[in-house]
């Protein structure tokens, strides 16, 4: 396999999602070989406590990487790294046997989206559930289609938004992150608000909600709970929610986990569903075990441990499982906008 080919692969791989879209991934090619690293200083929010977000990122990325490599025709070996030394995520060896690891997948991988509108009052055909499902391990993945516990987890959800307009640390991380125009998305990708599905009135005054001050003032008269509110009514507007999990703590599970969510969202984006991953406030309780529970207020800690209890119950989890991507799904109109990616050329480590 010559250079061009693995630098196409990898710019399809830079489709993956990632925390507020930072991409947090460098790449080192050698001939056939390509060690992945991460990049700590991409997310340094409170939902990339210890790399936890970045490593699941780090997991869409590889299933990116071995699903276009099949569709072109070639194999991968795929290596994670134990230790993590210097970064190190994982490397992957091509060679010339293909694999036949779902190529299929591969024309949706640039399509693939969050969708944060509305989806329709409609739950999955059993044609479409058996489609997505099948990509899942029946110790790893919950999914539940009960209106009244979607309602229940949609408000866990949209807790993750309260929060963020209530912390002070979120809410500078965030609109750090924030880009206005798709002219500055597309030279300096970040998060773009046509993404956020605002209401035209609100999209207008989002701006001012980049001062602190002015919001710690409105949260006195309700501002915060008025967010919840309105996306939990926009959550709960799913055929379904799913919950991915994981076994145990060690690095590979985050990265397994990853790939085996980036693979269930092909297969969805594939059948035209929406998926909108609410995965925040489990993000949050993963940094509070980790030692990072002073990073919140006493109130914040005990409502993400609320909300994460909820969400262990409704699904039903075993002690071993831990929730660690929620998402909805169901099928809706098209987003009104896409993120942008930076040039591959811009993560390659050329010493």
């Amino acid at each position: 396999m010559d250079r061009k080919t693995i630098l196409e692969i990898l710019r399809a791989s830079n489709f993956a999602p990632s925390g507020e879209n930072s991409q947090p991934w460098l790449f080192k090619i050698y001939e056939t070989q390509v060690d992945i690293f991460n990049d700590p200083t991409k997310d340094t929010s409170l939902y990339n406590y210890n790399q936890h977000s970045n490593l699941t990122s780090h997991g869409c990325l590889i299933e990116n990487i071995l699903i276009t490599t099949s569709a072109l025709g070639y194999g991968a070996e795929l290596k994670i790294s134990e230790s993590g030394e210097n970064d190190l995520v994982a490397s992957i060896v091509f060679n010339e046997q293909n694999s036949e690891y779902h190529p299929d997948l591969y024309p949706y991988i640039s399509k693939r989206c969050t969708n944060r509108k509305p989806y329709k009052k409609m739950r999955l055909t059993e044609k479409d559930k058996a489609q997505i499902f099948t990509t899942r391990n029946n110790a790893n993945l919950g999914f539940i289609e009960n209106l009244e516990n979607i309602r229940k987890l949609s408000i866990s959800g949209a807790t993750n938004e309260k929060i963020v307009f209530e912390n002070k640390e979120l809410h500078s991380y965030l609109f750090k992150h924030m880009t206005w125009t798709k002219e500055q998305d597309s030279l300096d990708p970040g998060f773009y608000i046509k993404t956020l599905e605002l209401p035209p009135p609100i999209e207008m005054l989002f701006k001012l909600f980049r001062s602190w001050s002015i919001v710690k003032y409105l949260n006195k008269i309700g501002f915060s709970e008025f967010i919840k509110f309105s996306n939990h009514s926009i959550y709960q507007k799913a055929a379904g929610m799913g919950v991915v999990t994981l076994s145990n703590l060690t690095k590979e599970a985050y990265i397994r986990a990853g790939m085996r969510f980036q693979r269930l969202w092909l297969v969805a984006t594939k059948c035209n569903i929406s998926i909108q991953p609410l995965t925040g406030v489990l993000y949050f309780m993963r940094t509070i075990e980790s030692g990072g529970a002073k990073n919140f207020s006493e109130a914040h800690a005990k409502e993400i441990r609320r909300c994460y209890n909820i969400t262990q119950d409704i699904f039903a989890l075993p002690e071993n499982n831990i929730p660690l991507i929620m998402f909805r799904i169901g099928y809706g109109d098209p987003p009104s906008g896409h993120t942008s990616r930076y040039p591959i050329d811009k993560f390659i480590i050329n010493k």
